[in-house]
């Protein structure tokens, strides 16, 4: 089973808390999984304004530069409707994906180093995105 290493973000609403799993090495052309949680660890609800019909997130793989190589949603429109989204009293909101070490345009990645993130498709420009994690394909 893969070893998941967690990253946490500060938001605009200092109870929210974002975090972004993924395995902190992989072997290539292996599908490497990936989880993003939002979790409202108050004892209060907390509103979120989430893009889309339905909570949308993207993960997104960077190059160790920081320039992207992979996005779920590279290409695609996430439709301009806001949903309000109550996340109740110690709530979480989970995202799962396996990457399968593609790049947008289709073609493998290289071994080497990456970056992945999480972010919430939001009001807020650019989401709440989660810190950056380090991932290796080996």
């Amino acid at each position: 089973m893969a070893r998941f290493r967690p990253t946490e973000a500060a938001t605009q609403n200092p109870a929210l808390r974002l975090i972004f799993e993924a395995p902190a090495r992989a072997k290539p052309g292996e599908p490497v999984p990936l989880v993003f949680t939002v979790t409202n660890p108050t004892d209060q609800p907390i509103t979120l304004y989430l893009m889309g019909r339905t909570p949308t997130a993207d993960f997104l793989i960077s190059d160790a530069r920081g320039r992207e190589v992979w996005s779920l949603r590279h290409g695609e429109t996430v439709q301009a409707s806001l949903q309000v989204y109550p996340l109740g009293a110690g709530k979480t909101l989970t995202f799962r994906h396996r990457w399968n070490q593609r790049a947008n345009t289709g073609m493998p990645v290289p071994a080497g180093s990456y970056l992945g993130r999480g972010i919430l498709l939001t009001d807020r420009p650019g989401g709440l995105v989660t810190p950056v994690m380090k991932l290796r394909i080996l």
